[in-house]
């Protein structure tokens, strides 16, 4: 039946909305619709400095952007957030798994405070790594979970 497949075609829309953002010409945001649902990456440098987890000023150009998208999103908000990849001494003094969940959160605070989206439908993980080479890119993942999960 067409009930079956309205939430696909609901993810399908919500992708395509997500593609045409300026930061996915650049390269510095990308989108992609996965089984966990719509991924929307976006370049760690380009929110953060090294070791630190204030947003920088421009990051809001871009955070804005995906805000606009998610206002009306009824659906779970995942922010997964990642340390740096190349070793640094982390002036903030974070250790990775802090630097990595902290900025998640810092990207949840923006969405919430700034934009009025609900922070009950935000969960934020960190990943982090005590070795630079076995940390993830270093990037902000945002993840609008299907209703499945």
């Amino acid at each position: 039946t067409g009930t079956s497949r309205e939430p696909a075609d609901s993810m399908s829309e919500l992708a395509e909305a997500f593609q045409v953002l300026p930061g996915t010409r650049s390269g510095i945001l990308s989108v992609a619709l996965q089984e966990r649902g719509l991924v929307i990456s976006i370049a760690g440098s380009v929110l953060f400095a090294p070791g630190e987890v204030t947003l920088k000023p421009d990051a809001r150009v871009y955070l804005d952007d995906v805000a606009r998208k998610l206002q009306d999103v009824e659906l779970p908000i995942m922010v997964e957030g990642t340390a740096d990849r190349e070793g640094n001494p982390n002036p903030g003094g974070y250790t990775p798994w802090d630097l990595a969940a902290l900025r998640a959160g810092a990207v949840v605070s923006y969405f919430v405070e700034r934009h009025g989206i609900p922070g009950s439908r935000f969960v934020t993980i960190g990943y982090g790594s005590a070795e630079a080479a076995e940390r993830p890119p270093d990037m902000v993942t945002i993840v609008v979970l299907r209703k499945a999960q």
